[in-house]
This record gives structure tokens, C-alpha cells and sequence, in this order.
């Protein structure tokens, strides 16, 4: 049997409403007739017109019981309404462009009146009929009103109960040239709402969300009050004002990181794995999250990821440039590669606290502390900076005793011999005048 939506419900509503109908017939005994033409509307359906269900009835061998109407595979909700002297059901707003619809028609027919040949046509088309016991029978067509339609879709107490679904009333307007858009209102403040726009077009949904892509956007609103959606039909790019719009934060419980941590002892040895607890970051304070691993093994190519609440579209990524620096990631950015040249301990950390949806300012440090030496990094704390060519300085004015894995990480230039030379090649290094130290 060919399906069309929720059929089994459907069928079970009509045949219930059916025996109202028919009950109040019988004490007339009055025939509605056979229906061999249905014109489901006056005109060809277009986007924005109210449902209109008129009927063509021939003769008097069977009887009309009622007539449903109802969009194919939507989330829609339906009502059932008395119009004269039938039910019909209809979707609760008005048509949309690019659905695809079914429309039924239930008859009531006598054993004697019921043969192979009845036909009836719908909207033109000859529609399928099918049997449901001695006495009912229905005919259904699908068919799909012109056009392309653009709906916002969100939260359901922002954009009512159809929330992520389509529905009529969430249908975005032509502005000018590529631009559609359409005013909505809230009756408070919201710190993130999150949308995107569906294309509706022959019954096949497409969504856009931030900057063309399938991640949501978001904004926010201070108090209650209105904003208008615009969407770009060329770059497919969603844009929201507004007296009191905002740009959101990023609403998350945790940061947790992911990437290649193979046998390594790197993200606990976790591959691409943005479920699980061992990576969850430590919250350091608002917005700042850290979290170390401990003897690493020497690697090229260490790859990974922020993820907030483990979700992919919220990562953070960019390009690592030094050891210890503070570098800026980029929200939905590419991984982030380093090499670990000896065995380390590997500190990740991650700040948002300047973080929102419209700057998506952030940062990021990947701090790598060897467990032996390092050359140049007299201090060891897994950093060679400038606080290192002091330390030589003052190592030469015999201000300060250095052990034997200092005395290895002095020698910046690898000559075998700590002079003034080691502490100038650590400032060129700093500097990045130099590449390499040892």
C-alpha cells in the first residue's frame, strides 16, 4: 500500500468522524453521490494560500463521508474542522512552496455500487484507491505546490511548537535582489538562540547554517523584544538584527580535546575520540581550561582538537607556532599539529574568556616540557625564552649553581663550552633570528 503520512492515525480519525457524518445522512437519506473529480484547490496551489477543499459529486452511487487533506512527510500539526456538511483535516498554517502534499478522499459505497472501474481524479490526476473493508474506500494523490521556500527553523520557545521543523508562519519573504527575510519577536532575553535557514524545494529540505555551512548560528537578544532574519540567497549567509540582538556566547559544560593520540601516551592514547571522559580539560577559571599528559614519546605530526561539550561544531583548532606561546585558535579551525622531539610532559590549554560568536576571539598554548634537557632551556620549565639567557649571564658571573642537565641545556651553541656565545644564540633564538639551538 502506498504510504503517506501517519496513514494508519489518519484512517482511524476519518473513519471516526465518518460515523458522525454518516449517522446524521442517515436520518436525512440523503446520498452525497459518487466523487469521480476532486479539485483540492480553485487554483494551482501557491506558497501562502489558506487550504479550500471543493468537491464534484456526479451521481448518487456512493456516498461522500470526508475529504483529508495533509502535507507529505512533515512535521506539520493538523486540526480537524467541521466546513457545511463534512470534516476535513488541514495543516494548521498556511501552504508552503516546495512541499510535497497528499490529498485523500474517503467514500463510503454499497457492495453493489463498488467495482474495479470506479476512478477518482485529484487536482487533474488519477488518484490510487484503495479498499478498507466492504464499505470504505479512499483515493489518495501526492502532489507539490511551485516553488522554492526559505523557513527559519530553531528553538521551539523562540520559533512556537514546530521549533526545528518547517512550518508557514517561520517562511522568509523576498527583501530585495537575493535577500529574503522575515521579523520575529521574543517575550525575553536570551543569552544563545540558535537557527538556521531550511530550503524547502520539491520535498527536499536543505539547511544553511553559519557562514554557508550545516553548523547553526547564533545570536543573542538583552531583553525581550523583535528581530529580523535576512538570508543570502548567493553566499547562503544568515544574518540577524535587531535593537536588542547580541552576539551570543558559547553556552558549554566543558572542553574536552581529541586527536591522533596513537600509542604515545598523548591523549591518552585515544584516537579521534571526542566521547570520552579522559580528556576532559581541567577547569582552570572562568573560560580557561588545561590539561597535561605526562611522558609523551618523541613524535612528528601530533594532531588535535578543542571540542566544546565534546561536539564537533564547536572545536577549536589553528597553527602552532612555538613552544609555550600563546596563539590565537580559530573556531572551527584546523587541527593543530606539533612535534615532540624528546620525551615530554605536554600541557594543552585553552582560553575563551574573550570568546563570542561574532569576534570568536581565542586563544590556545601547547607547552611541551622535556624530561631530560633541552638546549637553551636552562630553566626547565620546557620553554626557551629570554629568562634563559639570564640564567647563563648570571651562571658566567658565577651568581647561580647549575646541575648537570642545566649545565647541558647552557651550551645553546653545542661547542662544548658555556660562554657568553650561549647566552647570545639563546637571544637570537628568542628572537627567531636562529631556528635551532645545540
Amino acid at each position: 500500500m502506498k504510504k503517506t503520512i501517519n496513514i494508519i492515525s489518519i484512517i482511524l480519525s476519518v473513519l471516526m468522524l465518518a460515523s458522525v457524518f454518516t449517522a446524521n445522512a442517515a436520518q436525512t437519506g440523503e446520498k452525497v453521490g459518487e466523487v469521480t473529480s476532486v479539485n483540492t484547490f480553485i487554483t494551482a496551489p501557491k506558497s501562502g494560500d489558506t487550504p479550500n477543499l471543493s468537491v464534484t459529486k456526479d451521481n448518487n452511487d456512493c456516498e461522500f463521508v470526508t475529504s483529508v487533506y495533509a502535507p507529505h512527510g512533515t512535521g506539520l500539526e493538523f486540526s480537524v474542522e467541521r466546513d457545511g456538511s463534512h470534516f476535513y483535516m488541514k495543516p494548521t498554517d498556511f501552504f508552503e512552496a516546495g512541499v510535497t502534499y497528499t490529498a485523500m478522499v474517503f467514500l463510503k459505497v454499497t457492495d453493489n455500487a463498488f467495482s474495479d472501474d470506479l476512478t477518482v481524479t485529484i487536482n487533474g490526476r488519477k488518484a490510487d484507491i484503495y479498499k478498507i473493508n466492504s464499505g470504505i474506500i479512499y483515493a489518495t494523490c501526492d502532489f507539490t505546490v511551485d516553488g522554492a521556500g526559505y523557513y527559519v527553523i530553531g528553538p521551539k520557545e523562540v520559533f512556537g511548537a514546530a521549533g526545528w521543523d518547517i512550518i508557514g508562519r517561520n517562511e522568509l519573504k523576498k527583501d530585495s535582489g537575493d535577500i529574503y527575510s522575515a521579523t520575529f519577536s521574543v517575550s525575553k532575553a536570551f543569552e544563545t538562540i540558535p537557527i538556521k535557514v531550511a530550503k524547502l524545494e520539491n520535498g527536499v529540505k536543505t539547511e544553511y547554517g553559519m557562514d554557508g555551512t550545516d553548523y547553526k548560528y547564533y545570536f543573542g537578544m538583552s531583553a525581550a523584544g523583535s528581530f529580523t532574519v535576512s538570508f543570502d540567497l548567493q553566499t547562503k549567509a544568515i544574518s540577524v538584527t535587531g535593537s536588542n540582538v547580541t552576539a551570543a556566547k558559547l553556552d558549554y559544560s566543558y572542553i574536552a580535546v581529541a586527536g591522533n593520540g596513537m600509542q604515545s601516551g598523548f591523549l591518552n592514547n585515544e584516537i579521534w575520540n571526542s566521547d570520552t571522559l579522559t580528556n576532559q580539560m581541567r577547569f582552570v577559571s572562568t573560560d580557561v581550561w588545561e590539561i597535561t599528559y605526562r611522558n609523551v614519546k618523541p613524535g612528528k605530526g601530533y594532531s588535535f582538537l578543542f571540542l566544546a561539550d565534546g561536539l564537533w561544531e564547536n572545536s577549536f583548532g589553528g597553527t602552532y607556532t612555538r613552544n609555550g606561546a600563546e596563539t590565537k585558535a580559530d573556531f572551527r579551525g584546523s587541527n593543530i599539529k606539533f612535534d615532540v622531539n624528546t620525551e615530554s610532559d605536554v600541557t594543552l590549554r585553552l582560553d575563551l574568556r574573550n570568546f563570542d560568536y561574532d569576534t570568536k576571539k581565542s586563544t590556545f598554548t601547547v607547552t611541551i616540557k622535556p624530561l631530560g634537557f633541552v638546549p637553551g632551556d636552562i630553566t626547565g620549565d620546557g620553554v626557551v625564552n629570554i629568562n634563559d639567557a639570564t640564567a647563563v649571564q648570571r651562571y658566567l658571573a658565577k651568581s647561580v649553581v647549575l646541575n648537570d642537565d642545566q649545565l647541558k641545556a647552557a651550551d645553546a651553541d653545542g661547542n662544548g663550552t658555556i660562554n657568553i656565545n650561549d647566552a647570545t644564540a639563546i637571544q637570537k633564538y628568542v628572537a627567531r633570528l636562529i631556528n635551532q639551538l645545540g
